[in-house]
């Protein structure tokens, strides 16, 4: 481990992308017309971010983790994210501004 992290620290920085994940892709799944005006907006944010990205790709943001996942994003969980990409569980993409977090 780096520093003084534990296999309790990362576990609970991939739980929380996972929820963001789950959250995040059970909101995009549902009409629009069903969606809230806050909906709505976050759900055509993450429309424009998907053609950065690329069609078919999972992926998190760092706002996305905070707010849907149950961690909040600090210089601890932006120190386990390299560790996660050394261990092939998640790729980062920089485009347009923005860090995307992709799970292989």
């Amino acid at each position: 481990m780096k520093g003084r992290l534990t296999s309790l620290n990362v576990n609970v920085v991939i739980d929380g992308i996972n929820i963001a994940l789950e959250n995040k892709y059970e909101i995009l799944q549902k009409p629009r017309n069903l969606l809230k005006k806050k909906d709505q907006d976050i759900y055509n944010t993450w429309k424009i971010q998907q053609n950065d990205v690329g069609q078919g790709q999972y992926f998190v943001t760092a706002d996305d983790i905070s707010r849907f996942g149950e961690t909040k994003v600090d210089k601890t969980t932006l120190n386990i994210i390299p560790i996660l990409r050394h261990l092939k569980r998640l790729k980062e993409s920089r485009t347009g501004g923005f860090v995307y977090y992709i799970p292989y």
